[in-house]
C-alpha cells in the first residue's frame, strides 16, 4: 500500500470467455481484444510515472462452460497479455458458477434434497448441526466441482 493508502485495483467480471472463440475468430474478438489492452495500456500510462496498478481482479465466470478448452483460450487471449503488460500487478479469481464442473455437483443435489421437507426453523437447526460435518465429509466433492478451474489459476 503508498503512503497515501491508494490501491489501484482493474476490476473485469464476468468474462465468458470461449474456448471456440479461438477456433472460430469470430469478427468481433480481435477488435474488442485490441480495444481492451489499448484502454488498459492508456489507463497505466495515465498514471503518475513510476505507478503501478496493483491487482487485477477477476470475478465470477471467467469461462463459459468451465471446461480446460475455455481456460486455455482465456488464458492465452486475456491472462496472459494483462501479466505481460502489468508484469507487477497481483492477480486474484473469484470464480462463478460457469467455472463449477456441475457433473460434481450431484452430492449437493442429494443433500439440499434431503432437507428440502422441512419447516425453516427445523431447517435452520438441522442445517447449522451439518454443516460442518458435511464439509469435512465432503470437501473432495467442493474440489472437484472447480477442478479445471483450480488447475489454471492455482499453479
Amino acid at each position: 500500500m503508498r503512503k497515501d493508502n491508494t490501491v489501484r485495483i482493474i476490476w473485469l467480471s464476468d468474462i465468458h470467455f470461449q474456448g471456440e472463440y479461438l477456433k472460430t475468430s469470430p469478427p468481433w474478438l480481435e477488435t474488442y481484444l485490441r480495444g481492451f489492452f489499448k484502454t488498459i495500456s492508456g489507463y497505466k500510462s495515465g498514471l503518475s510515472h513510476g505507478a503501478e496498478i496493483d491487482y487485477v481482479l477477476i470475478s465470477g465466470d471467467l469461462a463459459f462452460k468451465g471446461n480446460a478448452a475455455d481456460y486455455n483460450a482465456l488464458n492465452s487471449s486475456i491472462i496472459e497479455p494483462l501479466k505481460a503488460l502489468l508484469p507487477h500487478t497481483q492477480f486474484l479469481t473469484i470464480p462463478g458458477n460457469h467455472d463449477v464442473n456441475w457433473k460434481e455437483s450431484l452430492f449437493l443435489d442429494r443433500f439440499i434434497g434431503s432437507i428440502n421437507d422441512d419447516s425453516l426453523e427445523e431447517l435452520r437447526k438441522k442445517v447449522s448441526g451439518l454443516r460442518t460435518e458435511f464439509l469435512k465429509q465432503r470437501g473432495s466433492n467442493f474440489k472437484m466441482m472447480f477442478k479445471k478451474y483450480s488447475q489454471h489459476f492455482w499453479k
